[in-house]
């Protein structure tokens, strides 16, 4: 009964025993259960009761009477697919078990929760990690938290929540994987929660924490009978079931299976032992090693490169993992989950890892890795030799070129087609045999695709040469996708961002960066459009609300001047909108920091915009202050951590950024210049516009290192965002040489180009094609406008929809799929911009005109 709603159940009760006591409603994730004149606190201690989906109905047959006699508040699951998809635990870990969410009078705490635990006594469902249970054999459980959502701008503007305490102190309130209470309130129960034992079945000692999901956790621990070192995977009881009565101990149970099987097998764990804790289960491997593939390609590059040889370390990969896929079909094993996250790769050899839902003897777990697994795999189908076929074929494709599937497709086929068309344009035919062979093992026929993994094992197909097959490049009229990215755009905005409850992230983020701001600012640009006046107008609405909710900083991309350039930008355009009034002090927050996201150098910037915007000489006074206040310090304060774990010559150098650091400065400072003339700040823009420059060129070949990382060149905190401030300098102080550094960043963002999976304006590829626009308006050189029409031609092969219906965000997976920095929103402004290049960015940073070869184009100022 994994499809039961409480709901009708639960108001017939209402209806024939409670009758005006109780008000039910239903929302798409909760049924909720309001007893009527109870106005409930803004936190406090709440009960939690874990059910199954099978035993959800009988957990509401047992606990809803209880509740409506006991007058209490509460809701529950909306129905059993919720739950069901609750305690699978990817999406939402702590929310695993949460079938039930109690809010009693809080000097009921403690009797509520003892009776409910000897009510539902042996009931089955998951932990609750975020709780303590009230007993051990009842699936009762409790936190302190809050009782209405409450969101706050926390460290870096973000929204978080928080619970304030009587003196000042504040508490985290969002749940996680670990309890947590504040420090000034008193455990009700004193619970004796029972904690991991020092030895894990007797004999494990845990030595090093490796990884913490819902479904369990997995150890490197010391085994006291040997001293040798394994590795121990946790599976919690009832957590995982889809609804099928399969948890994450049946894939356990299915692993040590399928490890028996392969005893010998190389490239592929020992077994070495299987028992219980309490309702877990916990099972025990060899350690083959520390690093996985995707942490390899993440910090130290592709392993394939075009123009060079393929290299011992990627030949010796390839070779391994084909061998062992190999032999693990000759013992009757469908492994079923290759992805660069189960490709340990050991100081001996590659290995393979983690075979829950893998295939033996026709039996085998339902699941997958999506981009990984085929089409048929992530639709229950039968399991083949042709699941790890398409699994190794992705996992070696990514680790060639850095870029995993696609995922969210709407077509069959559509992930291989992608990345078929991502190694063609970035290896090249110089390695078009590999291309040919990852071709055959992801749409070929089971013999064709098994041909090629033993030619992948034999590794003689690094010398040997094929023709390179001349694959289509997707293609698209730029102004027909913009359109359909702003009907997109607009539906998303009404239903994901407008249409949610009060108490959800969309409805208090009126940001630039994340929220309705940023949305609108980029909607102000298509008011020909229908219907998009009409959202303007509740988007205005939308804005003013969420800042009146929350304690807004005063910053940029996230805070109140870049919601305030909006509402001004929309009475220029002829609403009718109330504008706020300018903070006393606008530049100066609890977490104060000079940054353009946040901090001060990002308000200032605001205000002079919105100086031209009102033509109003108190936002130019505004900025005033806010440069003044920057030139008088010695050292910046950064809003981030300094250290990536990179190595030096690739690391990525926060301090020269746009976002967090001088490059955003040093806009401020020439945009002020430039709009005053200003000789104290010109000359200080001038010295550090030099210093930027030199330290651009570093980054710059930093940047074309092999190993480097995709934020090398993002907007953020790499050469796209810092690129603009070049030619900006290059504009005001009138000197060449910082076009010439300008125009190498954006040579190196080119080169990037087809490596980019991340699409978004802040971290991705459209803020590369923003800056290669502004290069091309700036130089006049058509190569940089080629170069932004690369960047359309790789959102086609990243999209995971057809060329003629492509989709670039998969609102399902991504947060703010509606947003400019990592949404729709986004995506609309680099094609309008690459379509019509006259109009500015969402923020017009400096807004530079049109160039021609051989002319440096006049200033303008903003």
């Amino acid at each position: 009964m994994s499809d039961w709603e409480p709901a009708p159940f639960i108001q017939r009760l209402v209806d024939e025993r409670y009758g005006g006591r109780f008000t039910v409603r239903l929302g798409p994730q909760w049924c909720y259960v309001d007893r009527e004149g109870v106005r409930l606190p803004d936190h406090g201690w709440k009960l939690h009761v874990s059910s199954r989906a099978e035993d959800f109905p009988a957990l509401a047959i047992r606990a809803v009477p209880f509740l409506l006699d006991a007058g209490c508040s509460f809701k529950l699951a909306s129905s059993g697919d919720v739950l069901s998809g609750m305690n699978y635990g990817i999406d939402s870990p702590a929310t695993v078990g949460k079938a039930m969410t109690i809010y009693p009078e809080q000097d009921r705490v403690r009797e509520l929760g003892l009776a409910l635990a000897v009510l539902l006594r042996g009931h089955p469902g998951p932990r609750v990690l975020s709780d303590r249970r009230v007993a051990d054999d009842a699936p009762v459980y409790y936190r302190y938290g809050p009782f209405v959502a409450r969101w706050y701008r926390g460290e870096r503007g973000r929204l978080a929540m928080r619970i304030p305490g009587p003196d000042g102190e504040s508490f985290d309130a969002v749940a996680d994987l670990d309890y947590r209470q504040p420090d000034w309130v008193s455990d009700p129960f004193q619970s004796g929660d029972d904690e991991m034992p020092a030895l894990l079945g007797g004999r494990y000692r845990p030595e090093d924490g490796l990884q913490r999901t819902a479904q369990g956790s997995v150890f490197r621990a010391r085994d006291t009978a040997t001293d040798r070192v394994v590795i121990v995977k946790q599976a919690r009881a009832y957590v995982g079931d889809s609804g099928n009565g399969l948890d994450a101990r049946s894939r356990l149970r299915n692993e040590r299976r399928v490890l028996t099987a392969c005893d010998g097998v190389p490239g592929v764990p020992g077994f070495i032992d299987h028992f219980a804790h309490g309702e877990d289960e916990f099972l025990v491997t060899t350690d083959v090693g520390e690093q996985d593939l995707a942490y390899r390609v993440g910090n130290r590059g592709a392993m394939l490169r075009a123009g060079t040889p393929v290299s011992g370390e990627f030949l010796r990969t390839v070779g391994e993992l084909a061998r062992t896929v190999l032999a693990l079909h000759e013992r009757g094993v469908v492994m079923r989950d290759i992805t660069p996250r189960n490709v340990v790769l050991g100081a001996d050899r590659a290995h393979l890892v983690d075979f829950g839902i893998s295939a033996l003897d026709g039996l085998h777990v339902p699941g997958g890795t999506h981009g990984y697994a085929s089409w048929d795999q992530m639709r229950d189908g039968p399991a083949t030799v042709s699941d790890d076929h398409h699994g190794i074929g992705m996992t070696l494709a990514f680790a060639a070129t850095g870029l995993a599937p696609v995922v969210g497709e709407t077509e069959r086929g559509v992930p291989t087609l992608r990345m078929l068309q991502s190694l063609d344009r970035i290896l090249g035919p110089a390695h078009a045999t590999f291309t040919a062979l990852v071709a055959d093992l992801l749409q070929g026929t089971p013999s064709r695709a098994d041909a090629a993994l033993r030619a992948l094992a034999g590794e003689r197909w690094a010398t040997a040469a094929v023709p390179a097959r001349r694959r289509e490049a997707p293609h698209a009229d730029p102004l027909v996708v913009e359109r359909q990215v702003l009907d997109e755009l607009m539906r998303d905005v009404e239903l994901r961002q407008l249409r949610q409850p009060a108490s959800a992230f969309a409805n208090v983020d009126g940001s630039v960066y994340t929220g309705s701001a940023g949305v609108g600012l980029e909607l102000l640009h298509h008011l020909d459009v229908p219907g998009v006046p009409e959202l303007l107008d509740r988007l205005a609405t939308h804005t003013v609300r969420a800042n009146a909710r929350t304690d807004v900083p005063p910053g940029l991309f996230l805070g109140s001047t870049g919601s305030h350039l909006f509402l001004a930008r929309l009475r220029q355009a002829g609403f009718d909108v109330a504008l706020p009034p300018i903070p006393t002090v606008p530049f100066d927050t609890d977490d104060e920091h000079d940054d353009i996201m946040t901090g001060t150098a990002g308000v200032g910037l605001g205000h002079l915009y919105l100086a031209d915007v009102l033509d109003d000489p108190a936002h130019l006074d505004a900025a005033r202050v806010c440069v003044d206040r920057l030139l008088g310090k010695t050292e910046m304060t950064l809003s981030v951590t300094l250290d990536a774990g990179l190595p030096e010559e690739i690391d990525t150098d926060p301090t020269a950024s746009y976002s967090h650091g001088r490059a955003g400065l040093v806009d401020l400072f020439l945009a002020y210049a430039a709009r005053t003339g200003d000789p104290r700040v010109l000359a200080a823009a001038g010295e550090r516009s030099r210093e930027l420059r030199e330290r651009t060129e570093v980054l710059v070949a930093r940047a074309r290192d092999p190993r480097a990382i995709p934020l090398s060149v993002s907007w953020c905190q790499g050469l796209a965002g810092i690129g603009r401030t070049l030619l900006h300098a290059a504009e005001v102080l009138a000197d060449t040489r910082f076009t010439e550094t300008a125009v190498a960043a954006a040579d190196a963002c080119a080169d990037w180009i087809p490596r980019l999976a991340n699409l978004g304006q802040c971290c991705g590829v459209t803020g590369v094609g923003g800056f290669l626009v502004d290069c091309a308006r700036h130089t006049g050189d058509d190569r940089h406008r080629r170069a932004a029409r690369a960047v359309v031609a790789q959102l086609l092969t990243r999209s995971h929809g057809p060329d003629d219906a492509p989709r670039f965000v998969d609102a399902n997976r991504q947060d703010a799929p509606w947003s400019w920095a990592t949404g729709n929103a986004g995506v609309l402004c680099f094609f309008r911009r690459l379509n019509r290049s006259d109009t500015p960015e969402v923020v017009p940073y400096s807004h530079l005109p049109r160039g021609h070869a051989g002319e440096r184009p006049t200033l303008v100022g903003g």
